[in-house]
């Protein structure tokens, strides 16, 4: 009887832990995709204000972007 006892409760820890490193790992994929979604956000953010960083600059130097694009016709 203690035999079979022991056995069954190693089994259920076992499954405890099975359970538990499973749960980590979609943790981990959870907090990975979390990330990777940031930096790409961020990435995003840091491109469109350099982006208009330069265009002011450029307005400031060569005047406004509509005077500089003059119609061809």
């Amino acid at each position: 009887m203690n035999r079979r006892i022991r056995k069954k409760k190693a089994k259920q820890q076992q499954e405890m832990i099975d359970n538990f490193v499973a749960a980590l790992v979609e943790l981990k994929e959870a907090i990975d995709a979390a990330e990777r979604e940031y930096w790409r956000k961020w990435a995003e953010e840091s491109t469109r204000q350099f982006a208009e960083t330069i265009l002011r600059q450029c307005e400031r130097r060569y005047g406004r972007k509509e005077e500089l694009q003059q119609p061809t016709t």
